[in-house]
């Protein structure tokens, strides 16, 4: 990220020509129009970047690593760490590792020998592990934002809405994984049910939820928050309802969200980083 000269990144050549067909102009064109005028130049398959647009788009990504790192440093367990070890595509980033060597200056950081398959390798490794189960024990909770039948002996009243002439109760925390349980890497919760009424709804948008507090009722409670959301497409279905199946598991540094559409028993997944502080 020292030198003077602007950065190159190829285009697929299918891209360049969907974007054209489907909006007829030139990628420039669309460019000119937007905050990167003058910052980036679009040529047959190729966008030239100022080199200093690159490290604003590193940016957001860089500034969590680096607070993710500093939140483990304040651990008492890790005080003692004098090294760190770099793994993943990204961190061969100049970018990347430059800013954590800045950071961390007083410890030792190493950027391992293809830290591109390093995961993968670890992940293979895992695979066939004959070992005893991994356990881990979670610090929060994590699950579903749900509407349950409305029950006026323990919901309020703000949460009641009317669907179908059925009184339900929404934004109501289903939780998968519980704070201070211990659960196998890898291994399945038990699966929630969400039941889609609307005919021509093609698409749900299923949001993943975790929360600090360990008695949350509903996902508006304070220390409740979205971690991410997952989508997933709905099929045709000739009596205008579906079911979808939601079940979570760990896998170490992040949770893996599973949904099966019953209909045509497609699974989507998607997996979003734990929350550790």
């Amino acid at each position: 990220m020292d030198t003077d000269e602007n950065i190159t990144l190829d285009l697929p050549s299918s891209l360049v020509k969907m974007y054209t067909t489907r909006y007829k102009q030139s990628i420039q064109f669309r460019i000119d129009d937007t905050e990167y005028v003058g910052r980036i130049l679009a040529q047959e398959e190729s966008l030239v970047l100022d080199k200093t647009l690159m490290k604003d788009i590193f940016g957001p990504a860089v500034k969590s690593i680096i607070g993710y790192l500093t939140n483990l440093s304040r651990d008492p367990e890790l005080k003692q760490c004098d090294a760190i070890l770099l793994v993943g595509g990204f961190a061969e980033s100049p970018v990347v590792s430059g800013a954590i060597k800045h950071v961390f200056a007083n410890t030792n950081m190493t950027v391992v020998d293809k830290a591109e398959l390093a995961v993968l390798k670890g992940g293979v490794l895992l695979g066939h592990y004959s070992g005893p189960d991994i356990a881990i024990k979670m610090p929060f909770s994590y699950g579903l934002g749900m509407a349950v039948p409305y029950n006026e002996s323990i919901h309020p009243k703000k949460k009641l809405f009317v669907a179908k002439n059925i009184q339900y109760c929404t934004d109501v925390f289903q939780a998968h994984i519980f704070d201070g349980r211990q659960y196998l890497i890898g291994e399945f919760s038990a699966a929630s049910k969400l039941k889609l009424n609307r005919p021509t709804q093609k698409r749900v948008a299923i949001p993943v939820y975790v929360t600090r507090h360990r008695h949350a009722k509903f996902t508006t409670d304070e220390k409740c928050s979205v971690v991410g959301k997952l989508y997933v497409n709905v099929p045709d279905r000739k009596d205008g309802t579906a079911t979808v199946k939601i079940q979570m598991a760990l896998l170490g540094d992040s949770i893996i969200v599973s949904a099966t559409d019953e209909v045509s028993s497609r699974t989507i997944e998607e997996d979003f980083p734990l929350i550790w502080h």
